[in-house]
């Protein structure tokens, strides 16, 4: 087979080598197509759906994050600020209203009395009665004291003249009439009751009821009904707000809540719709932003299968041309190279088709190593590594639409990681070195797949976790046992000292060894002996003994021609 190939490529001569890396790239893009080829939905709203679909890309939704940022700035407790200067500024209105209504009534008293001065003076010039002319003398009226406490609030600042001029024109006469003691006793119930009332936080909303409770408080001060009533009606026009809403700090915090909210995204791989369910308007949105419902499909995935595709025909190409062997040589590693990735593949398609038909993780059971171990020990290390690196990049495009992106690239981790352990191995016969190979393709499986699991956040000792690593350890070993039964007809293909060649050219009913038998039993026998002393010698050595067997075996077939001569 392997002078065959060899026979074909020296016949191509350069063409071989590109010829065989077209060839391999188409098929591999004819593998693998169906995972990338763009589908016409049949959806309708309020349909169910036939298919599963999942997000091709990730977008955001700016209508529902507009819509969130609205809520979460919604949300925010409007911001107050509480005024406690404000308690002090009016308290002192207060004050400044009984000082107003003190000084008119000392301003009143000096009035009268100097009125009674001018009119005793008077009297004795004229020689009259003190008390005739006494009588006579009276005092301001309450409109005359009025307009005396009116003049005083020009004064006064605008603020508390307002307060002021809120209150009725009869509490201010009533004022006017009282005596100090009352006065006094008004004064000191409501600056205690306002203080006390305003040394608390007092809301726009709550400014009635705190009114309401402040003038209850009056039934505790020693105040007839009416002096009840004057002072309820100034506690009632002293006590403000102040507790204030803060328009601006409000905004700010709103603006930081909606600044805060995370854009709303519709993730690469995320379930839109689940095959069997109804197809709501909700769905059929985000299909809208996905351009799912577009007439024209995409071609994303298409293009970029086809450039990993590319990328690995030139570095193959370029792989080749590096080592620079000869000609021959790399035709062979590549077709090697393409036969075994073409089969890799195929058993990954067929993996994708089994968890396509709901048996879950079992692309866990790919055994990764396959190539890579087949790859290192026919051709080298390198190849191993680039076909590793290119089976795990394939495999996120034959998985994404089954296990979404998050998945399959993780996936694609388990399978870089685990593949990689297949280069690890020796140039030797596989079946030689089992238990190194079964360590690098087994043992480290179950620890490449636990550490994913927990990644994942999935809890570890669960039927589905564990089915999971009894996979991936199941992986491993097939890659190890595959790779021995595979083995021998690869070299068959690709290795003159094959065991399957040399144990077909070691059959005694092989049509030479027949001959010699026959015509020249003599040599026949010599070449046992030489074999078996051959056989042992090479073995004992660590040498390849079933080659140097089969060589002894056939070292004297030139004696055939003349077969009398030897005797």
């Amino acid at each position: 087979m392997k002078g065959h190939l060899t026979n074909v490529q020296k016949r191509m001569g350069k063409t071989y080598i590109p010829f065989i890396l077209i060839l391999f790239s188409a098929f591999l893009f004819f593998i693998m197509f169906s995972n990338v080829k763009p589908k016409a939905l049949k959806i309708h709203l309020y349909q169910v759906a036939e298919e599963t679909i999942r997000a091709q890309t990730t977008v955001e939704d700016t209508e529902k994050t507009e819509e969130n940022r609205q809520i979460a700035a919604d949300n925010v407790t409007p911001v107050f600020s509480y005024n406690a200067d404000l308690n002090g500024i009016q308290t002192e209105k207060i004050q400044l209203l009984f000082a107003a209504i003190e000084d008119v009534n000392k301003l009143a008293d000096e009035q009268y009395q100097e009125k009674l001065s001018k009119e005793k003076a008077a009297l004795e010039a004229k020689k009259k009665e003190d008390k005739a002319s006494e009588a006579e003398v009276t005092r301001l009226t309450p409109q005359e004291k009025l307009s005396l406490f009116n003049e005083k609030l020009i004064a006064i600042d605008d603020a508390t003249k307002t307060f002021i001029q809120s209150l009725p024109e009869w509490v201010i006469l009533d004022l006017l009439d009282a005596s100090e003691t009352v006065r006094k006793q008004i004064e000191d119930a409501t600056t205690d009751i306002v203080s006390e009332s305003m040394s608390k936080p007092i809301k726009l909303d709550e400014l009635s009821k705190v009114k309401q409770e402040s003038s209850t408080r009056l039934d505790y001060w020693d105040l007839t009904t009416n002096d009840q009533r004057i002072a309820s009606l100034i506690i009632d026009n002293t006590i403000v707000e102040n507790n204030i809403y803060n328009e601006k700090a409000t905004q700010e915090q709103r603006k930081a809540a909606s600044a805060n909210v995370q854009p709303a995204l519709i993730l690469q791989g995320q379930v839109i719709v689940q095959e069997g369910h109804v197809v709501d308007s909700n769905a059929m949105h985000q299909m809208k932003l996905l351009g799912l419902l577009d007439a024209k499909p995409s071609y994303q995935m298409i293009y970029g299968l086809a450039l990993l595709i590319l990328a690995q025909a030139l570095v193959l190409f370029y792989l080749g041309k590096s080592k620079k062997d000869p000609s021959v040589k790399q035709g062979h590693e590549i077709t090697l190279y393409a036969f075994t990735m073409i089969g890799a593949l195929l058993i990954l398609k067929g993996l994708q088709l089994m968890q396509n038909a709901d048996i879950s993780n079992v692309s866990l059971l790919y055994p990764t190593a396959l190539a890579p171990v087949l790859l290192t020990a026919f051709i080298s290390r390198r190849y191993g590594i680039v076909s590793n690196g290119f089976l795990a990049a394939f495999s996120v495009f034959i998985f994404k639409a089954d296990t979404g992106t998050s998945f399959s690239i993780v996936l694609a981790l388990f399978y870089l990681l685990s593949g990689m352990m297949g280069t690890m191995i020796t140039r030797k016969r596989i079946a030689s070195q089992f238990w190194n190979t079964f360590i690098w393709t087994t043992l480290f499986n179950a620890l490449f797949i636990s550490s994913f699991i927990l990644y994942l956040n999935m809890p570890f000792f669960t039927k589905k976790s564990l089915l999971m690593v009894a996979f991936a350890l199941a992986g491993g070993l097939l890659s190890y046992f595959l790779a021995v039964i595979l083995s021998p007809y690869v070299e068959v293909l690709f290795e003159e000292n094959a065991v399957l060649t040399l144990t077909e050219l070691e059959n005694p009913n092989s049509p030479l060894l027949k001959e010699l038998v026959t015509k020249a039993p003599g040599t026949y026998h010599h070449s046992l002996m030489v074999a078996n002393l051959s056989a042992n010698a090479v073995g004992a050595i660590g040498g390849d003994s079933l080659f140097a067997r089969v060589a002894c075996y056939y070292h004297d077939v030139g004696k055939l021609r003349h077969s009398l001569f030897f005797v």
